[in-house]
């Protein structure tokens, strides 16, 4: 990507919906008969690859990841003690099958919004790589019944990196076949030259006291729902109870380092730039903050929201003020790094 700062979107153009864009010049193409849109609708793009095989594919091939979903459940309650690995292989291709047929989706997207200047995003749909990144990072659960474990019982070591791991991956695969390597994004900057290191440790910094303030407010809200409902809520990402099995090392490398690398490529430099193209500024904020809370839901309960959500718009917030990735990483590690310090230390 080029070292020079992004371009702001062109107003769209009232009178644009072209019949014939593939005639027009970029600048015509640009425009959007929609309120809120810089660029046009898909089907007013250039001819291209089709992306109907693209989404059949992907349809057929989630049907064979329940199938082996279904195939695993089945030997493992009716019959325990034999071997997993016949549903745990049709899961891992349904879910490999999944990635690919979205994958051409996002391929068929990229080639077509190649007519579109070079201010523009112009790559695939951020929900279309989020099939991607869901379909890599569920891959864990097969590999680890491959590898001898057993539904009820998933923790260890190994266990533990093969569920975390796939997902920051998923993440880091996505962002450079669908983002980097077509440059879907021309003019975002990856790293802030000679300033990188020391935005690099002001971010560490800035995460550590966010976290800490995180922690604060974590508390209140449990103390308050204790207060009113005479339960203490139970309220953590999935991640956490997968992370104690971690060792220090992997802990610390999975969730400090490559998690905050992966994530803030994603929905900082990705999501934010993308949309802030299509829908301007405040939109891309808000609408990447919340996709960011929903993942992190997962497999949690809504009490994670209270850290994440505000999490999440602030690293927003701090992005669309200094476009810096080593800024940005540095605040989301040292976010994570003060919760794996006390996971680590409850051990």
């Amino acid at each position: 990507m080029d070292p020079a700062p992004p371009a702001h979107p062109v107003p769209p153009d009232p009178q644009g919906d072209p019949a014939n864009a593939e005639d027009l010049p970029q600048a015509e193409i640009a425009a959007s008969d929609v309120p809120g849109r810089t660029r046009p609708r898909f089907e007013a793009l250039p001819p291209g690859p089709p992306t109907w095989p693209g989404w059949i594919f992907a349809i057929l091939a989630l049907l064979v990841t329940l199938a082996g979903l279904v195939v695993t459940g089945l030997i493992a309650y009716q019959r325990p003690g034999e071997s997993l690995a016949p549903g745990a292989w049709l899961t891992i291709a349904g879910l490999l099958g999944c990635a690919a047929g979205c994958g051409w989706v996002a391929l068929a997207s990229i080639i077509r919004r190649r007519a579109l200047p070079r201010d523009r995003y112009r790559g695939p749909s951020i929900f279309v790589m989020l099939a991607v990144v869901f379909a890599l990072g569920n891959l864990g659960l097969p590999l680890v019944l491959l590898a001898g474990g057993d539904l009820n019982h998933l923790g260890g070591a190994l266990n533990s990196t093969l569920l975390i791991l796939p997902t920051p991956l998923a993440f880091l695969i996505a962002v450079t076949l669908f983002g980097l390597a077509p440059r879907a994004l021309e003019g975002v900057r990856l790293t802030d030259g000679a300033a990188t290191a020391g935005r690099l440790a002001l971010g560490v910094l800035l995460g550590l006291g966010v976290a800490f303030l995180a922690d604060l407010l974590l508390l209140g809200v449990t103390l308050l729902v204790k207060l009113l409902t005479g339960e203490e809520p139970a309220g953590e990402q999935a991640v956490v109870g997968l992370a104690q099995d971690l060792p220090a090392f992997a802990a610390v490398l999975t969730l400090v380092v490559v998690a905050p690398v992966a994530e803030e490529l994603f929905f900082r430099v990705t999501v934010i730039n993308a949309w802030e193209r299509e829908y301007g500024t405040v939109r891309a904020v808000i609408g990447s903050s919340l996709l960011f809370a929903v993942i992190h839901l997962v497999g949690g309960t809504w009490l994670a929201l209270v850290p994440i959500l505000p999490l999440g718009f602030l690293l927003g917030l701090i992005y669309v003020r200094w476009r810096s990735l080593p800024l940005n990483f540095g605040v989301h590690a040292g976010f994570n790094l003060l919760a794996t310090i006390a996971l680590l230390a409850s051990r």
